[in-house]
């Protein structure tokens, strides 16, 4: 983070450069959120149909295995997302120090880079909280 801040000629472009470091990983957090809710809502589906042609033996073990396998591979892609946005959250909140150590820097620019940190931990979250939505798909695929 230090060699970062080092490349910008000052506090303030370098907190400029970090506003829009987490804008952008805001905003592709957000896809992924969206992304994840429509997956979630298919695999819901997708669970219970073959949980019933389980019970009426129109599906194996084996399907039920494949596609809770499936399903904890995408948790654990999730997982790394999360971890990657926590080090991005890390990051906004060092600038955030920085700057607000820094008599120059513009008290709208902090204002906005705590709004980023705010909604990216939102986010976090929700993603967070959607992988543990996976985790209770995962597990009624169970036999």
């Amino acid at each position: 983070m230090a060699r970062k801040k080092e490349q910008y000629a000052n506090a303030e472009n370098y907190l400029d450069a970090s506003i829009n470091d987490a804008h952008r990983c805001r905003q592709a957090v957000q896809r992924e959120n969206e992304a994840l809710r429509n997956q979630i809502a298919q695999l819901n589906q997708q669970a219970e149909q073959l949980h019933v042609a389980y019970q009426n033996g129109r599906a194996t073990r084996q399907d039920l295995s494949a596609a809770a396998n499936a399903i904890n591979q995408r948790r654990a892609d999730v997982q790394q997302k999360i971890q990657h946005v926590g080090e991005q959250i890390g990051i906004a909140r060092h600038a955030l120090g920085e700057a607000d150590s820094e008599a120059s820097s513009s008290q709208k620019k902090i204002a906005v880079m705590k709004s980023e940190i705010a909604t990216l931990s939102a986010e976090k979250a929700k993603m967070q909280a959607q992988n543990q939505q996976l985790a209770r798909i995962s597990v009624r695929l169970g036999v």
